[in-house]
């Protein structure tokens, strides 16, 4: 009975770190997407 309840928390935690780690590297990629966008504006117009 314990066992299998520990199992469940064990997946949970899996699965929460893995959707926590898509979350992270979406926010990373439109950073990296901003900034890039921030350095193209920066550059002088012709």
């Amino acid at each position: 009975m314990l066992e299998s309840r520990i199992q469940k928390w064990i997946l949970i935690d899996c699965h929460t770190a893995l959707q926590l780690l898509a979350m992270t590297s979406l926010l990373h990629h439109c950073e990296d997407d901003r900034t890039k966008q921030s350095s193209q504006n920066r550059l002088p117009q012709p």
